[in-house]
């Protein structure tokens, strides 16, 4: 048996075609969307499969993923991922020469100038978190108030594609 090497070798049902193409829309136009499935049943093989195919047809769309090792749900676990170090993923993915403000007012004023720079140049933006599970419920919060960032009418903001690989209790 060969290792995938790209979307054509995704197994594929109509649910499966489904969530694909959702995933893929809510990258491009906008909304939030969590995939929940068990361990093994392919919630990572779609997101590469999503970014795969943003690259593949050159769409406008920048995908960013902060990364995960050692996330956990509270500090005594592991360390948390707070809505700064997802602000410092934002802008490093949008504007990789820039260097990160250190103040957290003039971090955040920084993501939304580089939203609103990137949104204006044509641009959308999705936000992918694996193992969103491990979220502790304030950041959970916070990423409401990354989505409601605007330009005008415009939502600048990162379009949200979670990934848990499992749901937990959290409600937010």
């Amino acid at each position: 048996m060969k290792a995938m090497q790209g979307s054509d070798d995704v197994f594929t049902t109509p649910d499966i075609r489904y969530v694909r193409e959702a995933l893929y829309q809510t990258a491009r136009h906008g909304g939030f969307m969590a995939v929940i499935g068990e361990s093994g049943a392919g919630k990572s093989t779609l997101r590469r499969d999503l970014t795969e195919r943003i690259n593949r047809e050159n769409a406008p769309v920048i995908v960013i993923e902060p990364y995960i090792i050692a996330m956990e749900d509270n500090d005594v676990k592991g360390k948390t991922l707070k809505a700064a170090a997802i602000a410092e993923a934002i802008i490093s993915t949008i504007a990789p020469l820039e260097s990160i403000r250190r103040s957290q007012d003039a971090r955040f004023r920084q993501l939304h100038r580089v939203l609103k720079d990137s949104s204006q140049a044509g641009f959308s933006h999705v936000l992918v978190i694996e193992e969103a599970h491990s979220l502790p419920i304030p950041t959970l919060k916070h990423l409401k108030r990354f989505f409601e960032l605007e330009s005008g009418f415009k939502k600048t903001a990162v379009h949200r594609a979670d990934w848990p690989a499992g749901t937990g209790d959290k409600t937010v």
